[in-house]
């Protein structure tokens, strides 16, 4: 039998969206150096880390969030770099998930998942999930702006049901709710899990 691939969403989605950018990335090897928008994005999933783990105050992170896009090695245009920094700003401020009170909870957890059908390993990391109440979240931190067409279809919340096969071997079941929390726009999108949808 042919040994399983380990794959992440990411390269599941490149190879269903363009399969010569999956040759170039994965198979050619090519360099695909981070993007502003990469390192941005990961500037904020860090502080939020930091945050519901209790490491940094509510208060500290619009101070270290400017400190860090002062960092960026990248460039971008001016109006794209200030649109982005007053959005996330804002949310900071008023962010529409932090009223969230998990218990327990786990935060950016790496897992590995075997799908017999296909013969691959899943690969990847769920920025939040855990308990409220009896119900179960999973919740998948966005720099995207959710007001596109594309986060209406079930094509959007495909990452957050397969993840959702770790949490069910590790909780022995499946969310109750999926969400994706729009850090640039402010804005908080709950799904409730529908198991035809799997």
């Amino acid at each position: 039998m042919k040994e399983a691939e380990v794959y992440s969403y990411s390269r599941l989605n490149t190879w269903k969206n363009c399969e010569a950018s999956y040759k170039l990335i994965y198979l050619d090897k090519e360099q695909n150096s981070d993007s502003w928008f990469t390192e941005a994005g990961s500037l904020v999933h860090s502080l939020l880390e930091d945050f519901t783990n209790g490491e940094i105050e509510q208060d500290q992170l619009k101070f270290l969030f400017l400190d860090g896009m002062s960092q960026l090695r990248n460039s971008i245009y001016p109006n794209i770099k200030n649109s982005f920094i007053k959005g996330v700003l804002t949310y900071l401020e008023n962010p529409k998930m932090f009223h969230l009170k998990m218990k327990p909870f786990e935060v950016e957890e790496g897992f590995c998942v075997y799908f017999p059908k296909g013969n691959f390993w899943l690969r990847g990391f769920i920025d939040l999930w855990g308990y409220m109440g009896d119900d179960i979240w999973a919740i998948d931190h966005k720099s995207a702006n959710n007001k596109r067409a594309a986060w209406n279809t079930k094509e959007a919340v495909r990452q957050l049901y397969l993840y959702s096969s770790y949490i069910w071997l590790k909780a022995g079941r499946f969310p109750k709710y999926l969400a994706y929390n729009f850090f640039k726009t402010n804005d908080f999108e709950k799904i409730p899990f529908n198991l035809n949808d799997f």
